[in-house]
């Protein structure tokens, strides 16, 4: 499981929620990842499904996870 917190000035802002689900059968080098974007006094605002190579590393899975951000 990854969580990220995104602060400005020590207020958190936004977190990252994500679990890895395991391989993806059409693409081994891939994992499949699953995300939900949550804001302080808004709850969940967004929530997704991505492919992610672990070999890539976290910042560019979080990175990702940010390029998916869409509100629900």
């Amino acid at each position: 499981m990854l969580t990220v917190e995104i602060k400005i000035n020590g207020m958190v802002v936004g977190m990252i929620y994500s679990a890895n689900k395991g391989k993806n059968f059409e693409k081994e080098e891939f994992n499949n990842y699953k995300f939900e974007y949550w804001r302080p006094g808004e709850g969940v605002i967004s929530r997704g499904t991505l492919l992610h190579k672990p070999e890539d590393g976290v910042e560019v899975l979080a990175q990702s996870i940010l390029h998916a951000v869409r509100p629900l």
